[in-house]
């Protein structure tokens, strides 16, 4: 019956993987597996419309890539012209400042919190694995030596060579969460809009040039003593700006969402009609 053919169409699938899974370093399959392995075939129009509607949905997914590329550099354009005061926004005129960083953000070193970290602790320890994943791997702590604000900007202090989190930010969005752990920093606005110097310092050029491939880089005060930063004269200015970019950053969001999401379809649709689970109409 169709239940049962289903049924077992699953169970070859399921037999591939265990063989796949076999062995410690290299997974293969050998000519005998391969001999005596049964493969699920539908009649050849449901093959055609089986590898049509999966790779229409390729199809989608390859666009939504182009476009997620393409917004990427986009934002990437605008963010050399607006945080350099070489393209304005509608309304503002005058020139720029340039300014050392501690005349708009004080420095705060981060502490230790390694003795205090608990699955079940209160409080987020910002370290570089935190802000190189997004926020996406985190760890917790009972205590907070070094509490950040709302609107305070994290920055990695150190990273290995030639390393994809050196200078990386992290711009904190609640008050009393985040623990700041060491070789890290907080850089807090003065009289300065938050945004506009968090994609201004992120992964600054400045910074990046102390990693010299070699050893590893640790980006100590003097270093942020001596940042030179470009600084628009008006407040609403930077405000407008940083608006502008976390409006781009927005809708990159929003692809990068929709794209992940047509995978799982995808995946889906492969689990189902690859099988005979599902039958197309």
């Amino acid at each position: 019956s169709e239940p049962i053919r289903s049924r077992k169409h699953a169970e070859v699938f399921q037999r591939l993987l265990r063989l796949i899974e076999t062995g410690t370093t290299m997974k293969h399959l050998n000519v005998g597996d391969m001999l005596h392995f049964l493969v699920p075939i539908p009649p050849l129009p449901e093959q055609r419309a089986i590898a049509e509607a999966l790779s229409d949905a390729d199809g989608l997914i390859a666009a939504l890539e182009a476009l997620i590329a393409k917004k990427r550099d986009l934002k990437q354009a605008a963010m050399q012209q607006l945080l350099s005061g070489k393209t304005r926004l509608p309304g503002f005129s005058g020139e720029w400042e340039v300014k050392p960083l501690p005349k708009v953000l004080d420095f705060i070193g981060g502490k230790a919190h390694e003795q205090h970290i608990s699955p079940f602790g209160e409080f987020v320890v910002v370290n570089s694995k935190f802000i190189s994943s997004e926020g996406k791997v985190a760890k917790y702590s009972d205590s907070n030596f070094c509490p950040a604000r709302r609107g305070d900007i994290l920055m990695v202090m150190s990273d290995l060579p030639n390393g994809k989190a050196l200078a990386k930010c992290f711009l904190v969005d609640e008050n009393h969460r985040y623990a700041i752990n060491q070789r890290v920093c907080i850089l807090r606005p003065r009289k300065a809009d938050s945004r506009f110097f968090f994609y201004q310092l992120n992964r600054s050029p400045y910074f990046l040039a102390f990693d010299d491939g070699v050893q590893q880089t640790h980006l100590l005060n003097g270093v942020f003593r001596a940042c030179p930063v470009v600084v628009p004269v008006s407040l609403d200015e930077q405000i407008a700006i940083g608006e502008v970019l976390s409006d781009m950053d927005g809708d990159l969001a929003a692809l990068e969402a929709q794209r992940d999401k047509a995978k799982e379809i995808k995946q889906g649709m492969m689990q189902e009609l690859l099988t005979g689970k599902v039958r197309l109409i």
